[in-house]
């Protein structure tokens, strides 16, 4: 939890080198995020516990087809809030302020963000789901992965290269590559512990 304050402190600190607009830009462009984030963080918090009563039960077929459910629901709820933010970016870019150069990096953040939601949503559950599944250090190891090796380096990069809108490619990339990550960590963790009897079931699940 502590990685989330220190990824939104080092982006506010990049971006406050392209002036005030730029930081507002993003402080608006996350109080709209919070509101497309209320449903899957709703499924998020119950997906550990979820787990991790599976795990007790040895149902790990179900493990797996819970976290394919809901990766797949990710995917597609952020879809199609990247298809509604890109398309209504400047209406709600004017409910949040009328200069033009706010509303113009709010726009650009929305629009290059918002595709990158769905994975980021799959990073998410990956977390949990390894903490589900009493690995708590490695769903820190995870999320350290996105914030300090991906989300700032990137980031940097991003704004030497091509400014405001490099920072939010950045953030793009990050999103992306860390649901990738995650999935991959997720399905080699979640063959570990399966008999023989229930490998051919939770294998099918996972794919």
């Amino acid at each position: 939890m502590v990685l989330m304050p220190v990824s939104a402190t080092a982006v506010t600190r990049i971006l406050s080198h392209f002036g005030n607009a730029a930081v507002a830009g993003i402080g608006a462009a996350q109080r709209i995020e919070m509101f497309a984030f209320v449903i899957p963080m709703a499924l998020g918090i119950s997906l550990a516990p979820f787990v991790s009563q599976n795990l007790g039960a040895t149902r790990y077929d179900r493990i797996c087809e819970s976290f394919t459910l809901s990766t797949r629901f990710a995917m597609l709820y952020g879809g199609g809030v990247a298809v509604t933010f890109f398309l209504g970016a400047p209406w709600l870019a004017s409910i949040f302020s009328r200069d033009p150069d706010v509303t113009n990096v709010l726009v650009m953040y929305i629009r290059i963000v918002s595709f990158g939601y769905g994975m980021m949503e799959v990073h998410r559950y990956c977390g949990i789901t390894l903490t589900g599944l009493h690995k708590p250090i490695s769903s820190a190891v995870l999320n350290g992965i996105r914030v300090l090796v991906l989300l700032i380096p990137l980031s940097l990069l991003g704004a030497h290269v091509g400014g405001v809108g490099g920072v939010f490619t950045g953030r793009l990339i990050t999103d992306l590559m860390a649901g990738c990550i995650g999935l991959i960590w997720i399905r080699s963790t979640c063959r570990e512990p399966l008999s023989s009897k229930t490998m051919t079931v939770a294998d099918g699940a996972c794919q």
